[in-house]
């Protein structure tokens, strides 16, 4: 086993942020134990070291010219674009205006009439 393998996961996070190994190195290190191991342990259906190391690599880094065109793009793209319409803001509502809301509402005996003429029965 591996002195990388025996680490804990804080251990190989730590030593990982700090530099001191590579994830690729960590990966290719569980990868042989794995090989060495899963012929007794069958532990693992499909082994995919392929795919594991991808993973592990770093990711490519923006360049600065790449990152200044798609910059450019979109400054220019929202420039294109109309601006958003203003709304007109809406009156706070207020107790009289709430009030007046309910006291002008049809009441149901009246049907939407003046009570006079409404039929009540």
């Amino acid at each position: 086993m591996s002195e990388l393998t025996s680490l804990t996961i804080a251990e190989a996070r730590t030593k990982l942020r700090a530099k001191e190994i590579k994830a690729t190195e960590l990966t290719e290190a569980y990868i042989s134990a794995i090989e060495a191991a899963n012929d007794k342990l069958n532990a693992y259906i499909k082994v995919t070291p392929e795919k594991a190391m991808q993973m592990a690599k770093p990711p490519t880094p923006v360049l600065p010219a790449a990152r200044a065109a798609s910059s450019r793009a979109f400054r220019s793209a929202s420039r294109i674009s109309s601006p958003p319409k203003a709304s007109t803001p809406r009156p706070a509502a207020t107790s009289s205006t709430v009030s007046s809301r309910i006291t002008n509402r049809p009441s149901r005996r009246t049907c939407g009439m003046t009570a006079p003429s409404c039929s009540a029965s």
